[in-house]
């Protein structure tokens, strides 16, 4: 195993460029033809697991990583394999539209310990808004039917639902948060599309129903029915904030063609910002600035300024700033009422059960 001397606390893996849909805010190139080969994803995972950390969450998305479900049947094994020498809390999750999901993949993933992401924006118009087929058909029925079955199948711990805001349908927010729960998902990751027209208007707009959304979760609370937003969990588990300052920490993945980046695949649009941000491959390596790295130190300073480059990353950020600042704060809440409050305790040690009861070496 390749030690690494950057900790890299999320590794993402995406398998392929094809997908089963057209979402409209969504770049990748699916004429590409793009598959990772698995040996580029070992070499990854073998960096992954080498670097400094015991928690560690390995992420498989695309395109459509089901397309590709023997590649992806082997790069966990694999992974669950290197990781009994590792002995990391290793956690496993799929990201999928929800459109190929049926009875046997969602046995295989329930009895791999292997938890699944559908992207589910709520109500019927917010999702249909951009979550299309090649025809332009809405797959809100369709996605909506495999949700159910996902949430027959899987432990309420291993199921979240991505729930993508559009700018165009920032006014919805809460609403179609609830049009989420309603769904059946208690697990819910709220993102923003970026490079879509964000404006001072649309970011209210969303600022208003994500305060409502966390008003929502703490009535959850004290009512004993929970709602959990998924970065809670991830706040729960890494404790020391001043590790996000490096972008290996969270933002580490591999494209299909085996390059290495730190942007997510989604926003890269062709062959050409694949370039523009590569910093590496699996058979040649992490390019050598980075190799010797450490953080944080003064080699450090104007790294990510320097780095993320592709100007669609910028529209977005406001929203999604504002956030990850909100949840934070209103986690740090729930924490301080732990000690004199037994519903928050319990809310707390939920979210404790769930991330530990998915950690297989």
């Amino acid at each position: 195993m390749t030690e690494f001397n950057k900790e890299i606390q999320k590794l993402k893996l995406a398998l392929t460029s094809d997908c089963v849909l057209r979402c409209t805010h969504c770049f990748i190139d699916k004429s590409a033809g793009l598959t990772l080969r698995f040996e580029d994803a070992v070499r990854a995972i073998d960096l992954f697991l080498g670097s400094p950390g015991d928690y560690k969450r390995l992420e498989l998305y695309g395109g459509e990583p089901f397309l590709r479900f023997d590649l992806l049947k082997r790069i966990v094994s694999f992974a669950r394999r290197a990781n009994r020498k590792a002995r990391k809390r290793l956690f496993i999750t799929v990201a999928t539209s929800g459109v190929p999901l049926d009875e046997a993949k969602l046995a295989w993933l329930r009895e791999n310990r292997v938890g699944l992401a559908v992207s589910f924006s709520g109500g019927r118009v917010t999702h249909d808004f951009s979550r299309v087929f090649p025809d332009g058909r809405g797959t809100h029925a369709v996605v909506g039917g495999k949700s159910a079955l996902a949430v027959r199948h899987l432990r309420v711990g291993s199921l979240v639902a991505l729930f993508c805001v559009h700018p165009r349908r920032a006014g919805r927010v809460y609403e179609d948060f609830k049009e989420v729960l309603a769904a059946g998902f208690f697990v819910v990751d709220v993102e923003c599309v970026h490079g879509h027209g964000w404006d001072r208007e649309s970011v209210r707009l969303f600022r208003e129903g994500f305060d409502k959304v966390l008003r929502l979760v703490d009535r959850s609370i004290r009512a004993g029915r929970f709602v959990f937003l998924e970065n809670f969990i991830e706040m729960l588990v890494c404790t020391s904030r001043d590790k996000f300052g490096c972008p290996f920490y969270r933002d580490f993945e591999m494209y299909p063609d085996g390059v290495y980046s730190l942007y997510p695949f989604g926003f890269v649009n062709g062959a050409a910002d694949a370039a523009r941000v590569r910093i590496g491959g699996g058979v040649k390596g992490l390019d050598k600035r980075f190799r010797s790295c450490s953080y944080p130190s003064p080699a450090c300073a104007g790294c990510t300024r320097g780095y993320y480059v592709l100007e669609r990353l910028r529209d977005g950020h406001a929203p999604y700033a504002y956030r990850n600042g909100r949840a934070e704060i209103f986690f740090k809440g729930v924490l301080e009422k732990v000690a004199d409050d037994r519903r928050y305790s319990a809310y707390v040690r939920e979210i404790r059960a769930m991330r530990e009861s998915a950690y297989v070496f």
